[in-house]
């Protein structure tokens, strides 16, 4: 599958997840730094913000599960890619 994807095309993968990496170390930083109101504060955003968007997450879990069924895909992976209104709110 690898010889599929052109020389500058893996240049460009390489070169964004350097950047992600970077992006990610610097996040840590600003995550490590801030207050405990501020981090429960975006805890609970992002909780609301998967709560408000649980049917289409749903909705793309299921099309995810029903493209690799046929495939093939089976046990834990499968498994992995499940995603009811249970576990969506454990998540959340």
């Amino acid at each position: 599958m690898n010889e599929m994807i052109s020389h500058a095309d893996r240049d460009a993968f390489v070169k964004m997840m350097n950047a992600l990496g970077e992006n990610a170390r610097s996040a840590a930083h600003d995550v490590a730094n801030a207050s405990n109101e501020l981090k429960s504060s975006a805890l609970r955003s992002a909780a609301q913000k998967i709560r408000s968007n649980a049917p289409s997450i749903l909705k793309a879990k299921s099309s995810d599960v029903a493209d690799a069924e046929p495939r093939g895909t089976k046990g834990a992976f499968l498994d992995r890619l499940m995603l009811d209104s249970t576990r969506l709110e454990a998540i959340a």
